[in-house]
């Protein structure tokens, strides 16, 4: 509705990814076919940075979907990498042969079309079992 041209993308936690795609769908010949991707369906990014809500006794965890389109994104830097921003960190320069580099960047997203991201609320990610 907000007339944004795709490609689309839904960005997900791994647990909902992994839900999804234990899916399947019944079939009278007595064996079970993983359900395919309904045409239409944005193509996922799948990341364990989304964030989860714990949930209580009977409710799993939850956590959000953000669908958008790549293309309408982007990523303003507002401070760049120089000499002082490069921090070393050599207290672990024995135990483990090697020095730890920091850099620092500061940036940001921005959209003109703030319309142009949906985000899907509480869905379920329960914990998968191995």
């Amino acid at each position: 509705g907000a007339h944004v041209p795709g490609p689309y993308v839904a960005l997900m936690h791994t647990r909902v990814d992994t839900g999804l795609s234990l899916l399947k769908q019944y079939t009278t010949v007595g064996s079970n076919v993983p359900l395919g991707r309904p045409a239409g369906v944005p193509a996922p990014f799948v990341t364990s940075q989304m964030p989860l809500t714990k949930g209580k006794e009977a409710k799993p965890d939850t956590t959000d979907i953000l669908v958008y389109a790549p293309a309408q994104v982007t990523v303003l830097r507002r401070v760049g990498v120089d000499a002082a921003q490069i921090m070393v960190d050599r207290s672990e320069e024995f135990s483990k042969d090697s020095v730890l580099v920091k850099g620092r960047v500061r940036a940001g997203l921005g959209t003109p079309y703030p319309q142009s991201i949906v985000r899907l609320e509480n869905v379920a990610s329960p914990a998968i079992d191995a």
